[in-house]
């Protein structure tokens, strides 16, 4: 049964690629009517994936606003719902199920403040194949880099406000057993196609168009660079507190209230291989 005193916020621009898989994985976890999805653009193909709330946005895709919008629903559905999830369309929470069945389990356990999820880049090496969305995604893929800027709070079941992308927050971070998958880097292919979409989505703003554009020469990049980097094939990989540990070492807070993590690294130095134990998770 899902706990249903949970709420789940994002945004999205378009029904397609990871947004039905998104609602799928939450809506298991706690209920349809609990996800909340800000539009921007025609709202109808997401209504048609039966999410409980979709609430259109009347402007083009922008990072602050967006931030806005999340921080203001959130703290008013804290007033409503135990605890708020926020997370990306290609963002897939989940605890180790050797501890927590899953998320709805640990969540239903949870009795933190919040929670911050150590962020995993997940890696498409090239002897994979692409990604087929029909299939449990964890079966398909072997290999994650742990990430700075994805080591988020995710779980709130108090007030937060998150900085622009909601990598950062007001509250230094507080790890606990919950990991974030990332989708990014997974399925190269289709993530170029998405840059290309939020090129269009930006209308008229040219410093958006151009960030897109940037951001894609920068992916490919990347990419290369994760699957050069040695890799750790023993199942305590992931759940090595190393990283994580650096993070808390390292985070301050900025001029502007938001703790980040100076110093620390933006990656883990290895990839570190999935427990086969995570494969049926999503």
């Amino acid at each position: 049964m899902p706990v249903t005193d949970v709420a789940v916020v994002t945004d999205a621009v378009s029904a397609e690629h990871f947004l039905p898989l998104w609602a799928d994985y939450y809506g298991r976890q706690f209920g349809r009517d609990n996800l909340y999805v800000f539009c921007y653009g025609d709202s109808a193909p997401m209504q048609a994936l039966g999410l409980g709330h979709v609430l259109p946005v009347k402007a083009s895709y922008n990072n602050m606003l967006r931030t806005a919008l999340v921080n203001d629903l959130t703290e008013r559905l804290l007033q409503r719902y135990a605890q708020v999830v926020r997370v990306d369309v290609d963002e897939f929470l989940a605890p180790d199920p050797r501890v927590h069945v899953d998320l709805a389990a640990f969540v239903a356990a949870s009795r933190a403040p919040y929670v911050t999820a150590l962020g995993l880049d997940v890696v498409e090496l090239e002897d994979e194949t692409p990604l087929d969305l029909g299939q449990p995604l964890l079966a398909q893929r072997r290999y994650a880099v742990k990430a700075a800027a994805y080591s988020k709070t995710a779980l709130t079941r108090t007030r937060l406000a998150w900085g622009p992308g909601f990598h950062t927050t007001d509250a230094p971070p507080a790890f606990g057993g919950l990991y974030l998958f990332h989708w990014k880097f997974a399925d190269a292919a289709r993530r170029l196609r998405w840059l290309d979409g939020m090129v269009e989505a930006s209308g008229d703003d040219e410093g958006h168009r151009a960030h897109f554009h940037a951001a894609g020469r920068e992916f490919r990049k990347t990419l290369q660079t994760f699957r050069a980097l040695p890799r750790r094939d023993d199942d305590s990989a992931l759940g090595d507190p190393g990283f994580a540990d650096r993070l808390v070492a390292a985070a301050r807070r900025g001029g502007d209230g938001q703790f980040r993590y100076p110093g620390a690294g933006a990656t883990d130095r290895v990839l570190s291989a999935i427990p086969s134990a995570f494969r049926g998770l999503l």
